[in-house]
């Protein structure tokens, strides 16, 4: 809640079984779950909800990325993020601008710059035709973009590329966080 991701959105991602928080002593972490096609949990991504902790679950499978499914299962649009709380900033987002329903797309997330979780999406939802890269601004994400950009123009998708409009860094100096 303190990123600014919105109720509805929290609420979805919590009663699909997508996100829960886990409670170790004073530790407390975000558990993001990627499922396969028969909603079977495969992968968990682990972060720290005080301080910089991050981890896969042991046994994590990376091709089962961290999805938020759209309404309409033969939906057209996705849009990929490198990070799970990135989607759900996506998800809030199109709920604000109310240029569309909020569930009118896919949000995947990667859990990293991995193409794994890319192919196995599009293999299991043979309707996308449309592929939005929502990757990071920095040098990383932009490298990571354009191979992914040109993989998917050559297998006939619909690519944009739109990074945000600036960078975490940038973000950070502007809020006065040191930390990326």
């Amino acid at each position: 809640m303190h990123r600014g991701i919105s109720h509805k959105v929290l609420r979805h991602c919590v009663s699909s079984g997508i996100l829960y928080q886990t409670t170790r002593g004073s530790y407390r972490n975000c558990v993001f779950v990627g499922k396969d096609e028969g909603g079977i949990p495969r992968s968990a991504f682990q972060r720290g909800c005080q301080g910089i902790f991050r981890g896969d679950i042991l046994g994590s499978q990376k091709k089962f990325g961290f999805l938020i499914p759209a309404e309409n299962p033969d939906c057209e649009i996705v849009e990929m993020y490198v990070a799970p709380i990135d989607a759900m900033s996506g998800a809030t987002l199109r709920q604000y601008k109310h240029d569309m329903p909020w569930r009118s797309v896919h949000y995947l997330a990667l859990g990293g710059l991995n193409h794994q979780p890319i192919d196995y999406f599009l293999e299991q939802h043979p309707s996308v035709k449309t592929v939005v890269l929502c990757f990071d601004r920095d040098e990383p994400g932009r490298n990571f973009a354009e191979v992914t950009a040109k993989r998917l123009t050559e297998r006939g998708y619909i690519v944009r590329d739109t990074p945000p409009a600036m960078c975490k860094s940038e973000r950070n100096k502007i809020s006065g966080c040191c930390c990326e």
